[in-house]
């Protein structure tokens, strides 16, 4: 969807599209505009956009890749939505934009400065199960999230209920604040 804009409210809520949906140049998504969507092959967003509420909230995709660093976010952009690899290169995640992500993989690209807001909370693997202490298993967990070294905030429970194996922080981390709940009731952590 190259020289769009602006995508509007709802203008493919609950759509199907078979192979690719790529995304770019747009300036504004509106709120659900892919909402609910199933996408049989890769999402991918580039070009800076500003993105509404809820706009690919509930979407399902192979992989999700969103890519400028100037994009922004609107209160759970990304909720729910479900993918097996997740690529994410903007400078500041927040708004509750990935809530309850399931992905196998989250890649945070070079881009990413600040992690805040919720932007990760309750994120888990694809094995979608029930939300419960008896589901706290590792059959649930991310294997790792590598946090790359141009990270510097991580705070406002950015991680809050994630379900995370292993955390793995880059040598040459530039993580200088590790904020209100940024980890908080996360579990498996080790």
């Amino acid at each position: 969807m190259d020289n769009l804009t602006t995508l509007d409210e709802g203008a493919f809520g609950g759509a199907v599209f078979t192979g690719n949906l790529t995304i770019n140049g747009a300036k504004t998504i509106g709120k659900s505009a892919f909402a609910y969507d199933k996408v049989t092959g890769d999402v991918t967003v580039s070009g800076s956009p500003a993105i509404g509420e809820i706009a690919f909230y509930g979407i399902q995709a192979a992989t999700i890749t969103i890519d400028g660093a100037q994009t922004t976010f609107d209160k759970t952009a990304f909720g729910f939505a479900t993918a097996d690899h997740v690529t994410v290169n903007v400078a500041t995640l927040d708004h509750e934009a990935f809530y309850h992500l399931y992905t196998d993989q989250l890649t945070l690209g070079p881009d990413v400065r600040d992690i805040t807001d919720g932007a990760f909370q309750f994120i888990q693997n694809t094995k979608k199960t029930e939300s419960n202490a008896e589901n706290d298993t590792t059959d649930v967990q991310i294997a790792v999230l590598n946090l790359p070294a141009n990270v510097k905030t991580i705070s406002g429970s950015a991680f809050y209920g994630s379900k995370v194996k292993t955390i793995a922080v880059a040598e040459n981390s530039q993580l200088t604040t590790l904020g209100f709940q940024a980890f908080a009731f996360s579990t498996g952590l080790y």
